[in-house]
């Protein structure tokens, strides 16, 4: 039986490896290893570039934005935007916009006799309960102006001051800073009569009426 020829390159089952082969495989990692350097050279020198660009970008932008150029442009302002808001009340304080009456039910409103007629004040208030609306007080009360019949009430109230004015012909309104819609009625030696409960008008808008 011929025997098998031996291979100079096999000991017991394991090749060994020759110069060449391990040269080989040197140069192969080599190469990997270089290509690998030239992509990480490349993307440095890629984001280097985008860093220059940008840089570049700004400067030119600050240099435009000092001579002068707005890169977004401003709003336009409108004559709305611009407007003053219009006041809402004269310089003697008297409202310049018109109000809605309140209803009869929700009109807190106090009543005070400012002249020398006993029971005056309750005469009115019973006729104001007979309309709908609360008496919170009824009294006597002493003012610079006596012969005027003066609604008085603040911001809040001027919707129920304007339900009282309208019951009674000829009174004239005073504002004054208080809080909440209570209001206060104050007749005057002018007074003659209320308005027929009728002929008042308590749905529309109107300004109330207040003294020159």
């Amino acid at each position: 039986m011929a025997r098998r020829p031996i291979d100079p390159l096999d000991l017991h089952g394991l090749h060994i490896v020759t110069n060449e082969e391990l040269a080989r495989t040197l140069d192969a990692d080599e190469a990997d290893r270089e290509r690998a350097r030239h992509r990480r050279r490349l993307l440095h020198g890629l984001v280097l570039i985008l860093a220059l660009v940008v840089l570049a970008s700004a400067l030119v932008l600050v240099l435009a934005m000092l001579q002068g150029y707005r890169p977004f442009p401003e709003p336009v302002r409108t004559a709305a935007a611009t407007a003053k808001p219009t006041p809402t009340v004269n310089a003697a304080g008297c409202p310049t916009v018109p109000v809605v009456p309140a209803a009869a039910n929700r009109v807190q409103v106090g009543v005070f006799n400012a002249t020398s007629t006993p029971g005056l004040a309750g005469t009115v208030a019973a006729r104001l309960r007979e309309r709908g609306m609360v008496v919170t007080g009824i009294g006597n009360r002493t003012v610079a102006e006596p012969a005027t019949t003066t609604v008085v009430a603040g911001r809040a109230g001027r919707s129920a001051a304007l339900a009282v004015q309208r019951q009674l012909p000829g009174s004239l309104y005073r504002e004054d800073p208080r809080a909440g819609s209570a209001v206060d009625l104050v007749i005057g030696t002018g007074f003659r009569h209320m308005a027929d409960a009728r002929a008042v008008d308590t749905t529309h808008a109107g300004r109330l009426r207040c003294g020159s």
